[in-house]
C-alpha cells in the first residue's frame, strides 16, 4: 500500500524569517547601514560607499589560466627575454666609487643574473651595461625583449639599441613579479657574503657582483612546461652559466667572497731581487666579459689598500687563474678584526699586516738603486756659522758693500 502524499502548504502558512540565518554578505549590508559602523568605520566593509572610497589599497590583477600560460611565448635562447630592474639605494648609502643604484639584469632561457653598480640610473649606463650583458653579438633569429618598469632610462635604453622594450604598469611591482622575486632573492644573498667577509658598506658594489656571479655558476637552470623538447634539451642537468654558453663548464676558482689569498702585482718585476713576488689579497669575484663568458681572469681586492683605505682600495684587481694562490685553509681577516672588535668592545677594528709570499723562484735579479738623500741644504745662515768650506768654489757671491 503506498504512504500517503505529503500534505500541502497552505498559502496562508507564516515562516519564521529570524530562523534563516543570514549570509555573510546580507550581515555586511547590514553593518555598513548600521549606527555603530557609520559612526567611525572602524573596519573596512564592502558594501559602505566610504570604506570603499577611502580604503582602496589593493590592486587588481588578473591570474592567467593554466591554458593561457601555455601559450606565452618564451625564451629560446640566451639573450632572447631579458629582464631588468633597478635598486636605488641613495645618496647616504652610496659605495665607496660613489655608487648609488644598481641595475640588476634576469635572462629567462638561461636564468643567469648580473649585478652593475652604477653612480647614476642615466640612459647612457644602462645601455652600456645592457649592452654587456646581452653581448656584442645580440641573437639574430629572435628580437629582443626587454621587460621592465616604467623607468624612462631603461625603455629609452632598449629602444636606443634596437630591441622591444616591455614596460609595465607604473607603480605596479606585480607586473614583473619574477624580477621582483630574483631582485629581493640577490639582497638577501649579498647581506649573506657582505657580513661573512666582513666587509663595511661602502664595499657593497664588489659583494653585489660577487653575488650575482655566484648564484649564475651554482644554481641550476630554470625550466617550464610549455617549452619545446628542444629548448629542454639546452637547459636539463645544466647551471645557469652553462645554459648560457651552450654547455660550457665554468672554470673560475669558487672560493667565497672575502677569503685571503696571495696574487701577484703588476709591479713585480720594480720590486727588490729578494722581495717576496706574490702581496696578499681579498678574493673578490670573478670578471664576467659581455655575453656572460669568463675567460679566467678573477677579481682581488688589495689586502694593504683595504686595511690603510687607501685611494681606489675598492677598486678590484683583475688576476689571472695562474697568477693567483689560494691557501688550503679559509681565512677572513676583515671578519675576524670584527669580531675581535666585537668582543674586546674596542672602537675600531685594528686589521694585522700580512706578510707576502714568495711567487716565483727565479725572481728578476735587478736590484733598485739607491736614491741618495740630501743632509742639509747650504744656506746663508750656515756658511755664515761654519764658514766657507776650504778648497772648494762657492757659487755665492756676496757684496762687502
Amino acid at each position: 500500500m503506498p504512504p500517503p502524499p505529503p500534505a500541502q502548504a497552505d498559502d496562508e502558512t507564516e515562516w519564521d524569517c529570524d530562523a534563516i540565518p543570514l549570509t555573510v554578505a546580507e550581515k555586511l549590508k547590514q553593518e555598513a547601514a548600521s549606527p555603530e559602523h557609520l559612526f567611525n568605520h572602524a573596519r573596512k566593509n564592502p558594501f559602505c560607499e566610504w570604506c570603499r572610497i577611502a580604503r582602496m589599497t589593493a590592486r587588481y590583477h588578473r591570474q592567467r589560466t593554466a591554458d593561457e600560460k601555455a601559450l606565452l611565448p618564451l625564451a629560446t635562447c640566451y639573450g632572447h627575454r631579458c629582464k631588468f630592474d633597478h635598486i636605488v639605494l641613495g645618496e647616504l648609502a652610496k659605495g665607496a666609487g660613489r655608487e648609488k643604484t644598481c641595475l640588476a639584469v634576469l635572462n629567462t632561457f638561461s636564468g643567469a643574473l648580473r649585478a652593475f653598480p652604477q653612480t647614476s640610473n642615466t640612459k647612457d649606463l644602462c645601455i652600456r651595461d645592457i649592452k654587456s650583458f646581452v653581448g656584442a653579438e645580440a641573437p639574430k633569429e629572435t628580437e629582443v625583449v626587454c621587460s621592465s618598469d616604467c623607468a624612462q632610462e631603461l625603455t629609452s635604453a632598449a629602444e636606443w639599441l634596437g630591441f622591444h622594450p616591455a614596460p609595465g604598469v607604473p607603480n605596479d611591482p606585480m607586473h614583473n613579479p619574477v624580477m621582483e622575486r630574483a631582485v629581493r632573492t640577490l639582497k638577501e644573498n649579498t647581506r649573506v657574503n657582505h657580513l661573512r667577509a666582513g666587509f663595511h658598506h661602502e664595499l657593497w658594489p664588489v659583494s653585489v657582483l660577487f653575488s650575482a656571479v655566484a648564484r649564475t655558476v651554482t644554481e641550476p637552470a630554470p625550466t617550464h612546461a610549455n617549452e619545446s623538447d628542444e629548448t629542454k634539451a639546452l637547459e636539463a642537468g645544466k647551471t645557469r652559466y652553462e645554459a648560457a654558453n651552450g654547455g660550457a663548464a665554468f672554470e673560475g676558482i669558487r672560493q667565497p667572497l672575502g677569503s685571503l689569498v696571495f696574487y701577484k702585482p703588476k709591479e713585480h718585476t720594480a720590486l727588490p731581487a729578494f722581495e717576496p713576488r706574490a702581496k696578499p689579497g681579498l678574493f673578490a669575484g670573478w670578471r664576467i666579459d659581455d655575453g656572460c663568458q669568463f675567460k679566467g681572469i678573477h677579481l682581488v681586492l688589495d689586502y694593504e689598500a683595504v686595511r690603510t683605505q687607501q685611494r681606489g682600495y675598492a677598486q678590484p684587481i683583475q688576476v689571472h687563474e695562474k697568477e693567483l694562490i689560494v691557501p688550503e685553509s679559509l681565512d677572513f681577516p676583515l671578519a675576524k678584526a670584527k669580531e675581535n672588535q666585537l668582543r674586546n668592545m674596542s672602537g675600531a677594528a685594528e686589521l694585522p699586516t700580512i706578510e707576502a709570499l714568495p711567487f716565483e723562484p727565479d725572481a728578476a735579479s735587478t736590484v733598485p738603486q739607491r736614491v741618495q738623500q740630501r743632509n742639509a741644504y747650504i744656506t746663508l745662515d750656515r756658511i755664515i756659522q761654519h764658514g766657507k768650506t776650504e778648497g772648494r768654489k762657492s757659487s755665492m757671491k756676496f757684496n762687502s758693500n
